[in-house]
Parts: structure tokens; C-alpha cells; sequence
């Protein structure tokens, strides 16, 4: 797990994370960069790489850290961009004390976040106001659209696709 930093040829960096190898993180950046297919070419960090004039060729990920197994990378990461990240698009140390902050309280609270296939979580005492969420009813919608394209008829864990009674799949 590293941390490394991107810098502009006017000075200012972008600082991320990965747990996979540099050199891929990095190819990954670069076809994000100049290919606008990708949802990302259209973010303001590129946007700022082209507009100062940033090549694909010179673009270079610089290795800040390397981290532990057992180190929290997110914490790192969050320093490094309060530090040097100028073109990151938010400010990372009140983001993650937040987060911390929420998984704390759970914790003492007894609660269990789970996470949903959807993508959103939920403990048990929200359980019900997440299965009623939009966002949980168009996974569900589009779980069950491409199961009978595809003609599969799968079993599935009913706690975690229920939609609560008096609930519709309908917008």
C-alpha cells in the first residue's frame, strides 16, 4: 500500500492512495487523462493537468509512502493532502474525522453497519428507511431487469433484497 503525489507543472499536486502496484495506479491515471470516455477525464484535477498543459508522456507518480498492512492508509493519505494536496477536491482530514467519528459512535452504541449490494449501508435500527430508499429500489430494478434478460433464476438472501411491506419498485 503506497501514497503517492502527482505534480503540476505549475506546482500544485494531487495526492492519492492505492493498494495495488504504482506502476498500474499510474497507467490507470494516464487513460483517465486523456481519454474522454472515461467519466474521470471530465474531473477538475485533469482538467487542470491539460489546461497547465500536462502531458500524458510527463505525467509521474511520485512515491510519498509506504504503508503497513495493519497502518491505516486513509489516515496517511489524509495527512499527505492536508500537507501538499492542492488539487484534491476536498478537504480529507474533517472528511475522515467524520467518518471516524460515525464508526465510533456505532460502536458504542452496539450498532452494526451493513453494507448493501446496492452500494449504502444501514444498521439495524435504519434498516427499513434504507430497503425504502431510492437508491435501493433502482439496484433492486435493475438486479431483477438484467436476471430476466439473462434468463437466471438465482436464489437470493432475502435480508438483503426485501423491500418492506406497503414498499414499491415504482419511482
Amino acid at each position: 500500500m503506497s501514497i503517492y503525489s502527482i505534480e503540476c507543472k505549475c506546482g500544485k499536486c494531487y495526492v492519492g492512495s492505492t493498494v495495488r502496484h504504482l506502476s498500474s495506479r499510474a497507467n490507470e491515471h494516464r487513460s483517465e487523462f486523456v481519454n474522454p470516455n472515461r467519466k474521470s477525464f471530465y474531473s477538475p484535477v485533469y482538467t487542470h493537468f491539460r489546461e497547465c498543459g500536462l502531458t500524458k508522456e510527463n505525467m509521474t507518480l511520485t512515491l510519498m509512502q509506504t504503508i503497513l498492512e495493519d497502518d491505516d492508509i486513509k489516515a496517511e493519505e489524509s495527512k499527505w493532502i492536508n500537507l501538499i494536496g492542492e488539487l484534491n477536491q476536498y478537504d480529507a482530514i474533517p472528511n475522515y474525522e467524520k467518518m471516524l467519528a460515525r464508526r465510533e459512535r456505532c460502536k458504542i452504541k452496539g450498532r452494526t453497519i451493513h453494507h448493501c449490494p446496492c452500494g449504502g449501508t444501514w444498521s439495524h435500527h435504519h434498516r427499513a428507511r434504507h430497503f425504502k430508499s431510492l437508491k435501493h429500489k433502482n439496484y433492486l430494478k435493475n438486479k431483477i431487469l438484467v436476471d430476466n434478460i439473462n434468463g437466471k433464476k438465482k436464489e437470493v438472501n432475502p435480508e438483503i433484497f426485501v423491500v418492506p411491506q406497503g414498499s414499491t419498485l415504482k419511482n
